[in-house]
């Protein structure tokens, strides 16, 4: 990932990354709070959001520009579901509240847990999982 990062040498002759991307800067806030038996000294759930400017380094294409700002929303500290269920909601209510909707989007989910969930909902069984995940990630 360095190879897509911007990184140079400053006037004070200081090595410099801009920014790629927050999820680096999310896991030292939570490990920064977190003590040696791994117990966080933060009351959990904790709700993040940033929107940063961020770069990097590789070939501008369609949706993918070298400098750009990024909407981050996490929710640490909840096993289900739940909390991906809650950043998609507070997603499409931002979308419905800008007027965009399901004929301008789509919203393509990513989740192990969330697949996993809907895939045993189904009668999926554990051992399935795997390659069951193989089929569905070949569709469009």
């Amino acid at each position: 990932i360095t190879q897509q990062m911007y990184n140079f040498v400053d006037k004070s002759g200081y090595n410099v990354t801009l920014r790629p991307e927050m999820t680096p800067t999310l896991a030292r806030m939570i490990l920064g709070r977190t003590n040696e038996s791994g117990e966080t000294k933060m009351i959990l759930p904790v709700k993040w959001f940033s929107i940063p400017q961020c770069w990097r380094f590789e070939t501008t294409q369609r949706g993918r520009k070298r400098e750009h700002y990024q909407w981050n929303m996490d929710i640490v500290g909840v096993k289900s579901i739940s909390a991906e269920v809650e950043l998609m909601a507070a997603i499409t209510t931002f979308f419905l509240r800008v007027g965009i909707t399901s004929k301008d989007v789509g919203i393509k989910v990513n989740s192990r847990k969330v697949m996993a969930s809907i895939l045993k909902a189904h009668g999926i069984k554990d051992e399935q999982f795997a390659p069951v995940c193989v089929v569905v990630d070949k569709l469009d």
